[in-house]
């Protein structure tokens, strides 16, 4: 299972970045039917665009409110789904989590973001995520303030 924070756009560039030439990557990717090239990737219909190694794995696709990243999202889920993983957007305003551009992580309210993703973590494997041990923590940490001048 995955959670994509700060997503690319399938098969585009982004500027500064680099373009993902082989779907949602600048590397190889296998795909089935095999693709020998990036040139063949672009040209085939993107519903023949399967990936075997992530057949129904679970990703979520992360998206804050202002991140100029959340336009790509749904055609990342497309294409994931397309290809045969089972993906969806977790985008933070519909948790209540607002005002969050691409950093995430680097967020005064990086732990409220993180709430809904450790929450589809448990719903997609309770295994993997504890919430019961992990929400205590956050809820007891003190709230990070900026430096003066920052």
């Amino acid at each position: 299972m995955r959670a994509a924070l700060g997503p690319q756009p399938p098969l585009g560039e982004t500027p500064g970045i680099g373009s993902q030439d082989w779907g949602l990557t600048a590397a190889p990717v296998t795909y089935d039917p095999p693709r020998a090239s990036a040139d063949e990737v672009r040209d085939a219909d993107p519903s023949s665009l399967r990936i075997p190694a992530l057949a129904g794995l679970p990703v979520a696709v992360v998206t804050g409110e202002t991140s100029v990243f959340a336009a790509f999202a749904p055609a990342i889920v497309d294409f994931l789904a397309t290809a045969g993983v089972a993906a969806e957007q977790l985008h933070l305003p519909d948790y209540g989590v607002l005002g969050n551009g691409h950093g995430l992580i680097y967020e005064t309210n990086s732990d409220q973001a993180l709430e809904p993703v450790l929450r589809w973590l448990r719903r997609v494997d309770a295994r993997l995520c504890r919430l019961d041990e992990i929400e205590p923590v956050l809820r007891d940490r003190p709230t990070p303030t900026r430096p003066a001048g920052a």
